[in-house]
């Protein structure tokens, strides 16, 4: 088993959703930041975290769940009005298939190097 391999199980297994329960009630009791209003924003932090360690542990970043993070910026952007806000702010959902694309270019072009080395062997 390698590094990476014990690095996403044991994030895998990591009670992570627990922490964003306790989260959740911390920031919507405080009445912080809109409160209750906003502070469901950190059950999305769930999807996030394991897609992320599943990602991590098999070294595959299409595993991580991305565009939970673009809708969960899209609603942080909209509430605080950051980048023009609900306007301007669905601008980042454009992002999704740039970030699948980036993914796909790499995992291609790794591919390649592989092959390269692979006909460097055989000569």
């Amino acid at each position: 088993m390698s590094k990476t391999d014990r690095v996403g199980s044991f994030l895998n297994k990591f009670p992570f959703y627990i922490i964003a329960v306790i989260a959740f009630l911390l920031w919507g009791v405080s009445g912080r930041c809109f409160g209750w209003g906003l502070s469901w924003i950190c059950f999305l932090t769930v999807p996030l975290y394991y897609s992320l360690a599943d990602a991590i542990g098999k070294r595959n970043p299409n595993h991580f769940a991305y565009p939970v993070l673009a809708a969960a910026v899209y609603i942080l952007f909209g509430y605080f009005g950051i980048c023009g806000g609900w306007a301007m702010g669905w601008i980042v959902f454009l992002t999704i298939p740039l970030y699948y694309g980036i993914c796909a270019f790499f995992k291609n072009d790794s591919k390649s190097d592989d092959e390269d080395k692979d006909n460097d062997d055989e000569d």
